[in-house]
């Protein structure tokens, strides 16, 4: 019989050499799998960056990683959600947030993006509350982001990935406009919006994940907060050669010449939107909505109808509906088809509004053009105003020398707008002084409720001038009468602006 003695276990001695071979093949089987998920990141970044969500959405199933998995979907339908404003995305981030949260977590701590992912995802999802006006929750959300990247720079002070999260809060609360003050109250936070560019610049230069992000963020930022188009331009066009066709790119590059005033080069973007209906197009509507804007501005009535009703009748959101059904009624009523028009001011004038300042304004005037018909010179200054949109100034200028003879006989209201038409006119055309004596009429004339937002930008174009003629002690003082007035169309975009000029004349010094 064998005794006991036979069944005992010896303890295997390991030689150097054999530890050696299992610590490589252990590093390597490590080093293989970082390698791969590097490479899986890369695959759906690029399919995310050229919004072929459908593809991206194929390859966030096959990930490895389930942390950096759930990160990608709950993305995944987050673009899909800024897109589209549909509230079925909404929910959809929603009813995965806890197991995604959960997920996410489990990604071991040493990961210097663990920290940064969490906090990507409080704060787009704040940023989807905010615009379904679910506030509080939005705040609650940003706050928890907050606490997260600060967790992260904790570990890993070094890690440049968590450079496009701090940016942009140091740029949305270092410029926030007095309506959303109680936005920074809340989180304790002012930001900083010099310190918050250096972070979004470095980001969108070293950053790997979602970088375009960071770049198109920027560019909105340099377009919108800074009032440096010029700069925003030359960033997408040079974005549009390094990432060759895509969506998103060309659609921010078209709403950016549109904005610059540029209509017939923004055409020339927008009206090639078919090339990507091969592709799952979310963006489709919103290029329906700037091809209607750009028709309108060019006074091409009759596609400015076609586009602006198909955005209405395809879109899903409130985000700019309300200025989409105000620019179709204006269309068919400067076609002279006001009883049709009528019936889209009846639609806006008691509905539901987004927190876009276009929606306020658009609002506002439904209300008033469903009362009553306007009367031929608000007629010649809103196409005055259209042409100038469009950047087509000799038209704009002939339909206010249409109406000079008549100014004795204009409204208050009418005579603000009037002159700050002028001035913006003549601004653009490189005369100085005249837009200045014009922008000083505009400002002089009694204050009317409705029409104090040209007199409050009209400071601002002052204070610009002033700016660019190296008057910065007077631009200083100009911008701060710009941010004095109150209450008014369009307030939360000045005030952005007027901030964020008056803090680089402060770091100027």
């Amino acid at each position: 019989m064998t005794g006991p003695s036979e069944y005992r276990s010896t303890p295997t001695k390991f030689s150097p050499r054999i530890l050696a071979l299992l610590c490589y093949l252990l590093v390597g089987c490590l080093c293989s799998s970082a390698a791969d998920l590097k490479k899986e990141r890369a695959e759906i970044e690029g399919s995310l960056a050229s919004f072929q969500l459908a593809a991206a959405e194929q390859l966030i199933s096959k990930m490895s990683d389930r942390g950096y998995q759930k990160f990608y979907a709950c993305n995944l339908l987050m673009y899909k959600f800024f897109a589209t404003q549909d509230a079925e995305y909404i929910q959809q981030v929603r009813s995965i947030w806890k197991a995604t949260l959960a997920t996410v977590e489990t990604i071991p701590e040493d990961d210097p993006l663990k920290y940064v992912l969490l906090s990507e995802l409080y704060c787009k999802r704040s940023a989807l509350e905010f615009l379904d006006q679910n506030y509080l929750t939005s705040i609650r959300l940003a706050r928890t982001g907050r606490v997260m990247i600060r967790r992260n720079q904790h570990r890993h002070a070094d890690n440049v990935e968590q450079l496009k999260i701090l940016g942009i809060m140091n740029i949305v609360l270092g410029a926030v406009p007095a309506k959303y003050q109680w936005i920074t109250h809340s989180l304790g936070f002012k930001g900083n919006l010099q310190q918050g560019l250096k972070q979004l610049e470095t980001a969108a230069t070293q950053s790997s994940l979602l970088k375009l992000e960071a770049q198109l963020i920027l560019g909105f930022v340099e377009k919108n907060i800074l009032d440096r188009p010029n700069e925003a331009l030359s960033r997408l066009q040079a974005l549009q050669l390094e990432y060759g066709g895509n969506l998103v790119i060309d659609y921010f590059l078209a709403t950016a010449l549109l904005g610059m005033k540029k209509s017939n080069e923004a055409l020339e973007i927008l009206s090639q939107r078919n090339k990507y209906l091969e592709e799952e197009v979310f963006f489709a509507p919103f290029w329906d909505y700037q091809l209607g804007k750009a028709y309108y501005f060019k006074n091409d009535l009759r596609n400015a109808q076609r586009y602006l009703a198909r955005f209405i009748k395809a879109y899903k959101g409130k985000l700019a509906r309300t200025d989409a059904h105000f620019r179709l009624g204006m269309a068919l009523t400067l076609n002279n088809s006001y009883e049709l028009g009528q019936q889209f001011f009846k639609s806006i004038a008691t509905g539901e509004l987004s927190d876009l300042d276009e929606d306020a304004y658009a609002q506002f005037m439904a209300t008033k053009f469903l009362e009553n018909k306007p009367g031929k010179y608000v007629m010649a200054l809103f196409r005055a105003r259209n042409y100038f949109d469009g950047g087509f100034h000799e038209q704009a200028a002939l339909e206010l020398a249409n109406i000079k003879d008549a100014y004795g006989i204009l409204s208050p209201a009418q005579r603000i707008e009037f002159h700050y038409r002028q001035a913006r006119i003549l601004h653009a055309q490189g005369e100085v002084e005249l837009a200045t004596e014009q922008y000083e009429k505009c400002i002089a004339q009694p204050e009317v409720e409705e029409s104090k937002w040209l007199q409050a930008y009209a400071w601002f174009y002052q204070a610009s001038i002033s700016r660019d003629q190296g008057f910065l002690e007077q631009a200083k003082q100009q911008y701060k009468k710009a941010l004095e007035f109150d209450g008014y169309f369009y307030q939360s975009g000045l005030e952005n602006r007027c901030k964020a000029s008056l803090s680089e004349l402060k770091q100027a010094g």
